[in-house]
């Protein structure tokens, strides 16, 4: 990109997602070492750098000596949405007045989902979801700890739904789980959108110790911290939640305040200005 713009005197705009050398990925020492001079080297050849989320805006800024990165996060564009045939409910097979709980987003491993199959043991009314793609092997590996557990009759493992539906789709649980692991520094940073898609669900969110999350359901009221590698904490969670689900009901104001705040209309606006000044 940095060629190609040198090239045709045009300029390029960095957007990190994550924080390149801090993934959730495992690299060779040679990998690492040539990643790392690669981004140090063309952070620098950039016009702007925009991230997801204050932190990573922060840290980028800190390690790289650069200016700091604009902040475009990934709030929902609600304008999109899109119906759906059935929800989540159905498609678990439970009664509207079994606890349900549900995880959006890829099974993948540090994502604490086995944290969570863990904590089923200790809350033995609740049922949990996950609703998002699976690579088999950590399917199976879920599996596996489900049945060790004990609680595979309450595991429930859906498929995904198109992005556009899946606030239509997940709305019919009790609440939102959100443990992912601090495993690395993008995931300690994370700002996932699954924290907007729950909000906007009207679901109350059971979250990570993470500093954005954290941040998040605080600010807005939307739920629980708990303590992501903890079983018990998490069942703690859950059942707190369940029991207090009317203390955090998503009323219109509350969602308008969240969308004007965090949605895809405020963002688009700030990542256009970005674009304005070339």
């Amino acid at each position: 990109g940095v060629i190609a713009a040198r090239d045709s005197k045009n300029m390029v705009i960095y957007d990190s997602h994550e924080l390149e050398m801090h993934r959730n990925a495992t690299y060779t020492k040679w990998e690492a070492f040539l990643r790392r001079k690669i981004e140090t080297y063309l952070i620098h050849q950039v016009k702007e750098v925009i991230t997801v989320c204050d932190s990573i805006a922060d840290f980028l800024k800190d390690d790289y000596k650069i200016k700091q990165p604009h902040v475009i996060l990934n709030g929902p564009d609600t304008t999109q949405e899109e119906p759906v045939d059935g929800d989540v409910r159905l498609a678990c097979g439970v009664t509207s007045n079994t606890p349900l709980g549900v995880y959006i987003g890829t099974v993948s491993i540090n994502r604490g989902l086995d944290f969570c199959i863990r904590a089923l043991a200790h809350a033995p009314e609740i049922h949990l979801a996950t609703v998002g793609p699976r690579r088999p092997c950590t399917e199976k590996y879920i599996l596996e700890e489900a049945t060790a557990a004990g609680v595979l009759d309450r595991l429930h493992l859906i498929d995904a739904v198109g992005p556009q539906q899946v606030t239509s789709f997940v709305k019919t649980a009790d609440f939102s789980l959100v443990p992912i692991q601090n495993s690395c520094l993008s995931y300690y940073f994370c700002f996932p959108n699954k924290l907007f898609e729950s909000a906007l669900s009207g679901l109350p969110i059971a979250g990570a110790r993470l500093v954005e999350i954290k941040k998040f359901i605080e600010h807005t009221n939307t739920g629980l911290i708990m303590d992501e590698t903890s079983p018990e904490d998490i069942a703690r969670a859950m059942r707190e939640i369940y029991k207090d689900k009317s203390c955090y009901i998503m009323t219109p104001e509350k969602k308008a305040h969240i969308l004007q705040e965090y949605g895809w209309e405020t963002q688009k606006v700030k990542l256009k200005e970005i674009y304005n000044t070339f």
